[in-house]
């Protein structure tokens, strides 16, 4: 098979992508992770695990690990002094910032000097930290398949549901840490003899020849009865052996936990994938071998037009060669004319024709081209199942605000664990605030208006941006073709360039195309105008919108005056999504209770309610997911 490659358009909207992703600076294949991106607590990294950068989510382990390579260890054992005002700039400026505990340890520092300025007896405090890292467990592809449900993707050429559900790139190889941080607190009237004891924790221990009977000299006492150890572990296995002795009051009690972080972080079973993940390398999928053959990647010969600055200008120093209507010197063999979208071997008249001279598109280019469509795709897929979610999410919420009595609208609500709430910055909202933000005249309406924006934006921005990625506006055909899927960078399509249709709370522009704020981001949404870029009502005789701009616009307005009626005009629906769904009520009472009257009666909007039944209503809320078969 032979594919045509478009001319391409200059780019200089890349980093507005970035912008809008909030994206680190890649430096290149394969990508070092070491930050905050993998150190949550709530994923699960895995090797041969889906890995999209654009949108930092994990997808499906479509990669079955048989075998990784051995990893290798660093050991670490190290004390901390912070007795004197230098020894603690010092610990604190550190390597132990890159501690898992340092952040506990500053809180514990904070709370020593607060309790040392009311004291006679200044409190001091010692850290220990004893840290193993395995690096170097990576996956052995040679001997690692692609699962059986991935080579049937890649097998129909389904390359956007691969990328789906198999992300972009996936984990090769993972970074892990074990860490147990000990923190000693204890009073001394005299700063020698606080050093004296954090010299003698240093010498004595499992690890030395030293035990800890040091402490027991009388010139400790008030050390040994002032004496704390608070110990915090990292990224510890469950159910090892002696991990009861997890808890330390004395110093021998210490050394006995030591002994039992050493064994487990060497010797236990399974040690090697046991930690918390500190860092990953992530590699596209492109540049897996088992992927180039399953996809067929390589087995077709696409071809580009070679750039115009290439190309020879009259007069032709080949006696072979004709001048075209733009004065370039051409092989009749690459005569093309514009007007039947074919080559024509017209040597008699090659002024009516340009040059198109073609050359084989170079194979890395191609698997880079794949690669970034795979991103892409996974950030465009992200944006679709945001507003599905949301919309889902708001359906939800309207019912289990409605299944209340209206005896508890005036209770404040409490808000999601999810969310950071500050009671000085935020105002108390109760269930009715929650009622008018979601649907302000009590009929669904914000539901079905959303509805209708996710609408019209899969079928002006998703479904052409995807066509465009396989080919549907090559001159050749009209129709779409899988390879084409690596033949175009997303970039150079202008279906694909509407950055701002893929950052969240948006809708499509009628009037300018791209995207503008929703109706989700409240009274601060922008209106709707009378433009003509819009979905298209296929069952109507003539070119009209499907959906009118006086329908969309009058409910926006009624909204808006709903919303301001009740001062919620400086907030957003969103807002009131992430902080209180699904709703649950405090026993306090509201102290400015509000109610659906005036702008926000139903009976009293200027413009009257659609004339569909109830029934039909609902059903039109249970089938909101299946807008367009998406």
């Amino acid at each position: 098979m032979v594919l045509f490659y478009k001319a391409v358009a200059a780019i200089s909207s890349i980093a507005t992508l970035a912008t809008v992703s909030f994206l680190p600076v890649a430096k290149g294949s394969p990508y070092m992770i070491s930050d905050d991106r993998v150190r949550k607590l709530d994923i699960t990294p895995v090797l041969g695990r889906g890995y999209s950068i654009m949108t930092d989510s994990y997808h499906s382990t479509c990669l079955m690990v048989e075998d990784t390579t051995p990893p290798s260890y660093n050991y670490d054992y190290t004390f901390y002094e912070f007795t004197s005002q230098t020894e603690t700039q010092r610990s604190l400026g550190g390597k132990l910032k890159k501690s898992f505990g340092f952040w506990k340890v500053k809180e514990e520092y904070s709370a020593q000097a607060s309790s040392t300025s009311k004291t006679s007896s200044q409190t001091h405090m010692v850290v220990a930290v004893m840290r193993i890292e395995r690096y170097y467990s990576s996956v052995r592809e040679e001997v690692s398949p692609l699962s059986d449900d991935a080579k049937t993707l890649l097998n129909n050429q389904d390359y956007v549901g691969f990328f789906k559900a198999c992300g972009p790139n996936y984990v090769r190889g993972i970074r892990r840490a074990q860490e147990i941080t000990a923190i000693f607190r204890f009073q001394s009237s005299s700063t020698q003899v606080a050093k004296s004891f954090s010299a003698g924790l240093k010498v004595s221990g499992f690890f030395s020849s030293k035990d800890s009977s040091f402490a027991s000299k009388s010139k400790f006492s008030q050390v040994r009865s002032s004496l704390s150890i608070k110990i915090l572990g990292f990224g510890l296995g469950l159910n090892e052996e002696g991990s009861d002795t997890l808890v330390a009051t004395s110093l021998e009690e210490y050394n006995e936990v030591m002994k039992f972080a050493f064994k487990s972080f060497t010797q236990s079973e399974n040690s090697y994938a046991i930690g918390m993940v500190y860092g990953m390398e992530v590699v596209p999928w492109v540049d897996n071998s088992a992927f180039q053959v399953e996809s067929k990647l390589l087995d077709d010969n696409i071809l580009i037009p070679v750039p115009r600055s290439l190309i020879p200008k009259a007069p032709c120093k080949n006696a072979n060669y004709v001048e075209d209507r733009n004065g370039y010197c051409c092989d009749t063999l690459q005569l093309y004319d514009t007007t039947t979208s074919t080559y024509t071997d017209d040597g008699a008249n090659p002024s009516a024709n340009i040059c198109r001279v073609q050359r084989g598109l170079d194979k890395a280019v191609a698997k880079e081209n794949m690669s970034a469509n795979g991103e892409f795709v996974a950030r465009l897929d992200a944006a679709m199942r945001y507003k599905l979610v949301q919309l889902s999410t708001m359906e939800k919420c309207i019912s289990a605000a409605n299944s209340y009595p209206s005896d508890y609208d005036d209770n404040i609500l409490l808000p999601q664990d999810s969310v950071e709430y500050n009671e000085v910055i935020d105002a108390s909202y109760s269930l009715m605030h929650l009622k008018i933000a979601l649907d302000p005249f009590g009929d669904f309406g914000l539901v079905r208006h959303m509805a209708k924006e996710l609408d019209e934006y899969i079928d002006m921005f998703y479904s052409p941006c995807l066509a465009a990625l396989f080919g549907m506006n090559i001159d050749v055909t009209p129709d779409t073709e899988a390879r084409f899927f690596a033949a175009y960078p997303w970039h150079t399509h202008d279906e694909c360039m509407h950055l701002s249709c893929l950052a969240t709370n948006m809708r499509w522009d009628r009037e300018n195309g791209g995207c503008v704020p929703s109706l989700v981001l409240g009274s601060s949404s922008a209106a709707y105008g009378t433009g003509t870029e819009c979905k298209k009502d296929v069952d109507s005789d003539d070119d009209t919108c499907k959906y009118t701009d006086a329908e969309l616009g009058d409910y926006q307005i009624d909204a808006t005056a709903c919303w301001t009626q009740t001062s919620l005009n400086s907030f957003t629906v969103d807002y009131f999504m992430n902080h209180f769904c699904m709703p649950q009520l405090t026993a306090d009472i509201i102290d400015t209770p509000v109610e659906r009257n005036n702008d926000c009666d139903s009976g009293l909007r200027r413009r009257l309610v659609d004339n569909s039944t109830f029934e039909e209503k609902e059903n039109s809320i249970k089938n909101l997911k299946k807008i367009d078969g998406y």
